[in-house]
């Protein structure tokens, strides 16, 4: 009976531990079926570090996306606020099923411990320097974004009007972007803090 009641220990500990590590992928997807992954920006968090589920926005310096999981684990709602908390657009995924979300204009699979799409390039997060003293200093690990490999990201102005693309591209899984702002397009590598955004890009495999 000790023997029983240990064993059952043991694996109620280890479930524990992988459940506290447990992360959260939002991958895009091009097509309603979410065959073909990419064509946005996906996003991940481990689920129980505090504030990882509050993410900024790829590509926009003023909004941020909320997660939040449902008490029954099987929906997660996305919340998209601006600088001053007020919600932009709310949206529901459902875990394990393709969703679409109007707000991004993609198809989105949400699902705990997921694989992420192979070739992607990630972005985890850094601190900036009100915190840490030097730009980019400190990268976030509980919390990143990320795209596939030659995914084009269009960036707005408050009018909703593209003032440039962004295609991202791995090479020798050296991670490179493509700026383009008008017929003007410039390819550079991309370092820790690239066009004066927080992120430190890596190409996974």
């Amino acid at each position: 009976m000790k023997l029983l009641l240990s064993v059952i220990f043991l694996i109620f500990s280890i479930s524990s531990v992988f459940s506290q590590n447990a992360t959260m992928l939002i991958t895009p997807y091009k097509d309603s079926n979410c065959k073909n992954s990419g064509g946005g920006v996906g996003y991940g968090y481990v689920t129980e570090a505090a504030y990882a589920n509050l993410i900024q926005q790829f590509g926009d310096f003023n909004d941020v996306v909320l997660f939040t999981q449902s008490t029954d684990g099987n929906q997660l709602k996305m919340s998209v606020l601006s600088a001053d908390g007020s919600p932009l657009s709310v949206e529901v995924l459902t875990l394990g099923q393709c969703s679409y979300s109007k707000y991004f204009n993609n198809y989105f699979i949400a699902a705990l411990n997921a694989d992420l799409p192979s070739p992607s390039i990630q972005f985890n997060y850094m601190a900036d320097e009100s915190s840490f003293g030097s730009d980019c200093s400190v990268e976030v690990k509980d919390s990143f974004a990320f795209v596939t490999n030659g995914t084009t990201v269009n960036i707005s102005n408050d009018e909703n009007a593209i003032v440039e693309t962004q295609q991202f591209t791995c090479v020798n899984d050296v991670p490179f972007l493509k700026v383009c702002r008008g017929k003007s397009c410039k390819t550079s590598e991309i370092t820790s803090c690239f066009e004066n955004q927080s992120y430190q890009a890596t190409c996974v495999n």
